[in-house]
């Protein structure tokens, strides 16, 4: 566990804020990658994942403060321009809408993008949850595994060993990238990535759900796990309704 890179002066490195740029990052070099591939401008995925990560950051930071509110009403400066105080899910709904936002723009088709970035939402989220695991948050109940873990300058700290539910979510992540990084370009446009994308994230979610400290919202699940249903839903209807063929894809 590791909160803290590195220091120099005032200026502190903080590790889930550089994972969560890693994130955008690597997803936006390998969208960059298949545009070219495609025959496509792949300057164009990098005005998209510019798009996610200036969103990303925002949401990630309003998420934070919207949570801490009393905190922020008591002395706002330093909440709203401290380097901390980010949230992954705040960045992820920051970065979906910052993506949107550019692909409206250019005029990129919805499904074909939804399709193209599913893969790529696997590896981000991956990513993202290495830094909750290095920032010493998110962690799970206690535990008596052989990989138990504690965080004693976790958020909140814990010297108890508890199961490390952010490498779980970590290896679900890689395990949907590699599995939706399989399918070829012709099927991008047909929602059928994108269906599968939500049924797995949901699923893998609801599953380590299990394990988190997070208390039941109604019938003995947990607000993340009803979202868990809600995307698995959806992605059983994408996947049931899936196109043979493909929209035309962005050109130029």
């Amino acid at each position: 566990m590791i909160p803290v890179l590195f220091e120099i002066g005032p200026f502190k490195l903080h590790s889930f804020g550089l994972m969560m740029a890693l994130s955008f990052l690597a997803a936006t070099l390998l969208a960059a990658r298949r545009f070219r591939r495609m025959g496509l401008d792949p300057d164009r995925a990098s005005e998209l994942g510019l798009g996610a990560m200036v969103g990303g950051v925002l949401g990630a930071k309003v998420y934070f403060l919207l949570d801490h509110w009393s905190d922020l009403v008591a002395d706002p400066i330093p909440m709203i321009f401290s380097g901390s105080g980010l949230t992954w899910y705040g960045g992820l709904l920051g970065g979906i809408i910052g993506t949107l936002a550019v692909a409206r723009w250019r005029h990129v088709p919805l499904l074909w993008l939804c399709d193209l970035a599913a893969p790529l939402l696997g590896l981000s989220y991956a990513i993202g949850r290495f830094g909750c695991f290095l920032n010493g948050d998110d962690y799970g109940r206690p535990a008596s595994v052989p990989w138990a873990i504690s965080f004693p300058k976790g958020t909140p700290p814990t010297t108890t060993p508890v199961h490390p539910t952010q490498l779980y979510e970590v290896a679900g992540g890689l395990l949907i990238f590699g599995l939706l990084s399989r399918f070829k370009d012709d099927r991008l446009g047909t929602g059928l990535p994108f269906g599968l994308y939500l049924l797995m994230a949901g699923g893998e979610r609801f599953l380590v759900e299990f394990y988190r400290t997070n208390e039941p919202l109604a019938a003995g699940l947990t607000m993340a796990q009803w979202i868990s249903l809600g995307m698995m839903t959806a992605g059983a209807i994408f996947v049931s309704r899936a196109r043979a063929a493909r929209p035309s894809p962005p050109t130029g």
